[in-house]
């Protein structure tokens, strides 16, 4: 089972809401989809798609997903920040994604960012049970916490996300303080 969360910390402590929201998971193998308030997925199906990549490749410890703006373009859409903020436009990128690349994943060697992190409880349990106190980089020291322990993150490259991210400016920070 997927458990889809959106943690929010109104004391700007992320770190402790994705560990209180962890926590009402029943399983270690059951899986979290932790995902920030500003993202949507594109397509009607990305439910079973999770579920069939998280059945294709128990090995991995992480997934994350391509989007349309994040600061790590690694994860970006062709490794652009993009300025376009019409969702079908998306929709048609999260759907010709999906359809040529549906079970395609790449590794990841570094750290990623967190507007979408898939993984089974047993992998926060194995990297010493918590997310860090706070708001930045919370998402960062977790894949940090993964790469050492010797996982396997991967980039899934048919799921595509719209995410909003910092349309005030990539560098304001203004929401996060």
């Amino acid at each position: 089972m997927i458990y889809f969360f959106t943690p929010y910390s109104w004391e700007k402590n992320i770190g402790q809401a994705y560990n209180q929201y962890i926590r009402l998971v029943p399983n270690d193998d059951d899986y979290i989809c932790l995902m920030d308030g500003d993202i949507m997925f594109l397509t009607a199906d990305f439910g079973d798609h999770l579920q069939n990549i998280v059945n294709k490749y128990p090995e991995a410890s992480l997934f994350t997903c391509l989007t349309n703006r994040v600061g790590n373009r690694g994860q970006c859409y062709r490794g652009d920040m993009s300025e376009n903020f019409d969702v079908k436009f998306h929709e048609a990128i999260a759907k010709d994604l999906q359809a040529r690349n549906y079970f395609l994943v790449s590794p990841v060697n570094r750290v990623i960012s967190g507007y979408l992190l898939l993984f089974k409880k047993k992998v926060w349990r194995e990297v010493g049970g918590f997310f860090e106190k706070g708001i930045l980089k919370v998402d960062n020291d977790f894949s940090r916490k993964v790469l050492l322990k010797g996982g396997i993150i991967y980039l899934m490259e048919g799921v595509y996300v719209f995410h909003k991210y910092r349309t005030n400016g990539k560098n304001n920070k203004n929401h996060l303080l």
